[in-house]
């Protein structure tokens, strides 16, 4: 994950700010708010036709914590269209975490030795430092390239072996 860091251009000299965690609490079935302290790349690393990219460090990360604690190192994942609704992040983050929660579970029952289902574990992260508070959604971030990803319509097909390449960029 350093290596990561070390290509986004200065995120260790930007000004850290103030902002919340918002995650979906499987077993109550509410939204969870955590003040958090996080730090932000200045520049969009990868895109998408759909969405940017941003690294954020979440500085409050305690590695002895639970998983959402214990996460350093976050891809914020921005709409490139300001218009589309909030709503949208928030149905995929509640989906995530019922996801993630049923691995758990499954995995909880699996004999020892054989694999295990694993999903990111993401949340909605609510900018309260900055004048708008923007809320975006934040995935875990996972050491690798980032690749722009095409978006299939009717106007830019994308073959069948484009379609079995495509990861979960977009």
């Amino acid at each position: 994950r350093d290596d990561m860091m070390n290509q986004i251009e200065g995120i260790a000299k930007t000004k850290p700010e103030s902002a919340f965690r918002i995650w979906f609490d499987v077993a109550t079935n509410a939204w969870k708010r955590t003040p958090i302290n996080v730090q932000l790349s200045k520049r969009m690393f990868a895109w998408g036709e759909r969405k940017g990219t941003l690294l954020m460090v979440d500085l409050d990360a305690k590695s002895d914590a639970s998983m959402q604690d214990a996460i350093k190192h976050w891809v914020l994942k921005k709409h490139l269209d300001a218009s589309v609704p909030i709503e949208v992040d928030r149905d995929l983050v509640r989906s995530q975490a019922i996801a993630q929660y049923w691995a758990y579970r499954f995995n909880s029952e699996t004999p020892p030795g054989t694999r295990k289902i694993r999903f990111l574990a993401t949340c909605l992260c609510q900018l309260s430092s900055r004048k708008a508070s923007p809320v975006t959604r934040a995935e875990e971030m996972v050491q690798g390239r980032y690749d722009r990803v095409r978006v299939h319509t009717q106007d830019n097909p994308i073959d069948q072996r484009e379609l079995e390449l495509l990861d979960a960029f977009e």
